[in-house]
């Protein structure tokens, strides 16, 4: 229930943000942006200056390590290993600083080469909440994957960025799995075919539930590799999703914003947390309004 009113509170806060834009904080000198900048993405000055942001967060990622105990206390000792699988960014990174300097230098479309070299910077700041949660599941016995569609060849400054937020990115228990071209449907179409994906990260999530993600310990070399590779290459449940898109859940899409039964389900699902984004997403491409979900009892 608590997941739910923060979701709901969630949407309110999105629509006052996009109503209010004219009404701005006091900027402080780290964050000096032109007006027009502010115009032009309220969302994005949100995120960056807003309280609610960060308690809306906060208290999502607080609500997840309790689902957490509760999903891990179910489960026998027996079972296979678990893992927690995160998108990365607007999840794990608070990528903001590249969205205010790719405006201010008057981009107007994604720049790929822009994007690679700030991600190549490692100086994305944490989602506020995310590293309590990291180490929660740490402390609780799981693992984690990040699974982003960040290129497979940039992974290394990924790892590096999480180690300059101060968490230790070089343990074993930790796999990242950025995007390659087999992950895409247009150059891997008999396996999506096969397999039914959804979306372009289910394939990544399909290799770690039979242990097979080897880009989880080739980057290693000698020992280090075997004992990644020891760790990785099993079978692995995944107790829960995180992300700020659909797409960050198995097999969905934007078109369930078209089904208010299926949004219901991701609402009341405590294996997925779904936290807000309003800068960037799937959801742009989106032409009217989400269907209008049932009526709580």
């Amino acid at each position: 229930m608590l997941k739910q009113i923060s979701l709901a509170i969630t949407a309110i806060l999105l629509i006052g943000c996009t109503t209010n834009a004219q009404e701005q904080p006091v900027l402080p000198p780290h964050d000096v942006v032109a007006k027009d900048v502010v115009a032009r993405q309220p969302g994005l000055m949100w995120v960056r200056r807003s309280s609610e942001y960060a308690i809306i967060t906060a208290r999502l990622y607080e609500e997840a390590k309790t689902d957490l105990d509760a999903i891990t206390r179910q489960r026998g000792a027996d079972q296979r290993p678990w893992v927690v699988v995160l998108d990365a960014d607007e999840t794990i990174f608070d990528n903001s600083q590249y969205q205010v300097e790719a405006l201010q230098a008057g981009a107007k479309d994604f720049d790929p080469v822009a994007w690679r070299t700030w991600v190549k910077r490692e100086e994305a700041t944490a989602v506020p909440g995310v590293l309590s949660f990291l180490d929660h599941i740490r402390k609780r016995g799981g693992k984690l994957v990040i699974i982003t569609n960040r290129d497979q060849n940039v992974t290394s400054h990924s790892r590096a960025n999480l180690s300059a937020l101060g968490f230790d990115a070089d343990r074993a228990d930790l796999c990242i799995l950025g995007r390659g071209a087999l992950d895409r449907k247009d150059a891997n179409p008999k396996e999506w075919e096969a397999f039914g994906y959804g979306n372009d990260k289910d394939r990544r999530r399909r290799l770690i539930m039979e242990g097979k993600a080897e880009a989880c310990w080739d980057w290693q070399a000698g020992d280090a590799r075997e004992h990644y590779q020891a760790s990785w290459a099993k079978p692995h449940e995944i107790l829960m999703y995180v992300g700020d898109n659909i797409k960050d859940f198995p097999a969905l899409t934007e078109s369930i914003a078209e089904d208010p039964q299926a949004m219901q389900a991701v609402m009341a699902n405590p294996h997925y947390v779904l936290l807000p984004n309003p800068v960037y997403g799937s959801w742009e491409s989106r032409l009217k309004p989400a269907a209008a979900l049932p009526s709580q009892p």
